[in-house]
């Protein structure tokens, strides 16, 4: 085994991975020819092709014909948009998020070289490329591999923006996680943090005001990124906000009645059954301000606020059970029997494997922190509305990078540096 993985060590990184990266898509594109596209809009979620198709008959970004809208930030139907031009074309949505998935596992493969070496970047490109979860998914109609995707991309730049401190990185780092926000709003708490992160061990490494600079630029472009969209929720709702789905989130996902179906059956389920228990009152309230949708949200904040300060202790103890859902061995929602097995059997080796290998690599917790504020946003998030496995996949892949520097540290019995390494001794930590 050592053999192989040192001759594995001294391949030629860049062909292996585009080797991996190019299985990657063809697994996804065969595995979606076998399936077809005939319950493709059914499967998925076809609001978003419905705000794209609309863009294109220039009505603007709409879901209800002649009312615009901002409950979802725009990433998505944008990017459906460019694909299929607003017509129903399933196959070029197939194909590009196939390819996205493929991108996904280069960038896999990319950050465990940079942290523990060419044998780790191609153990962790393999592992992305096939992990069953992103092959089925990357090609369905959600948003989950584009953000999964961007998130990546930006947790590579990130990291060697602090090694470098190139200002041009910054700007790049900004950018991309611009678009991973405006492709998923939960990622804005992460984007913050990065850029604090960021400024911060460039300042470790080359003083105060160059970190200064990274994270003003990074946290400039940021913005600018978001800006055209805040200008559009103003305009829709007459303020700057990212969206308004926010307040009903934080009022189902603090109600008891959540677990009514999830997190075996699916969260929409629950989320019916909580809407349907309001009260006479409050659903006359609610009629009353229906085409006012900040006031909805508002609504929806007040009283999830009100509940939450009636039981802090019964809130706080779902809270923990729903981050337990997020990483429990079983899916959620749950599928039939065999794929719920077949789920566990992949995602509990790579979770035990993951951390043990975050905990192999907790001294160099300093760049390792990038890693574990998207975990605890994340956890964050969830344990105030809910997580189903398809908001989790995110993650998974830092799991593969970290399984993927201890397997092999463990085939080689060495400390494995990578090209330039990120982590050559403990100050660059």
């Amino acid at each position: 085994m050592r053999v192989a993985a040192a001759r594995l060590e001294h391949a030629r990184f860049g062909p292996g991975l585009a080797v991996i990266a190019g299985v990657a898509l063809i697994l996804r594109l065969v595995l979606r020819w076998q399936h077809g596209t005939a319950n493709y809009w059914a499967e998925g979620y076809g609001f978003f092709y419905d705000i794209a198709r609309n863009m294109a008959q220039g009505r603007g970004y709409e879901l209800v014909a002649g009312e615009l809208t901002a409950f979802r930030v725009p990433g998505y139907p944008l990017f459906l948009l460019a694909v299929t031009g607003g017509n129903w074309h399933p196959w070029r949505i197939v194909c590009a998020q196939a390819l996205i998935g493929a991108l996904t596992v280069a960038a896999t493969g990319l950050i465990a070289r940079d942290l523990f070496g060419r044998s780790a970047g191609l153990i962790a490109a393999a592992a992305c490329a096939v992990y069953p979860y992103y092959v089925w998914h990357d090609t369905a109609l959600q948003e989950t591999a584009l953000v999964t995707c961007l998130t990546a991309w930006a947790t590579l730049v990130l990291l060697r923006l602090a090694q470098r401190g190139a200002i041009s990185l910054a700007l790049l780092a900004g950018a991309v996680l611009a678009a991973a926000v405006l492709t998923r709003e939960t990622v804005l708490p992460f984007a913050l943090c990065a850029a604090l992160w960021a400024g911060w061990r460039v300042a470790a490494l080359r003083g105060r005001a160059r970190g200064v600079i990274v994270s003003a630029s990074l946290l400039a472009v940021l913005a600018a990124g978001l800006t055209p969209w805040l200008l559009h929720t103003h305009r829709a709702y007459g303020a700057y906000v990212l969206g308004s789905e926010f307040g009903a989130a934080l009022y189902a996902g603090s109600d008891p009645l959540l677990f009514s179906n999830y997190p075996d059956g699916s969260v929409d389920d629950s989320r019916e059954v909580i809407f349907n228990a309001l009260s006479p009152r409050d659903q006359a309230e609610l009629r009353a301000i229906a085409a006012q949708p900040l006031q909805r949200d508002t609504w929806f904040k007040i009283q999830a606020a009100r509940r939450i300060a009636a039981d802090p202790l019964g809130f706080a103890g779902r809270f923990v059970h729903k981050i337990y859902i997020a990483f429990r061995a079983l899916p959620s929602p749950l599928h039939g029997r065999p794929a719920n097995l077949a789920y566990a059997a992949v995602w509990v080796p790579l979770l035990a494997l993951g951390l043990a290998g975050l905990w192999q690599s907790r001294a160099a917790w300093r760049r390792d922190a990038l890693f574990y504020a998207q975990f605890a946003m994340f956890a964050g998030i969830s344990g105030m509305l809910w997580a189903q496995t398809a908001h989790r996949v995110f993650l998974d892949l830092y799991l593969m990078v970290f399984a993927a520097g201890l397997v092999s540290r463990w085939l080689t019995n060495t400390t494995l540096q990578p090209p330039g390494g990120l982590c050559q001794g403990p100050a660059q930590h």
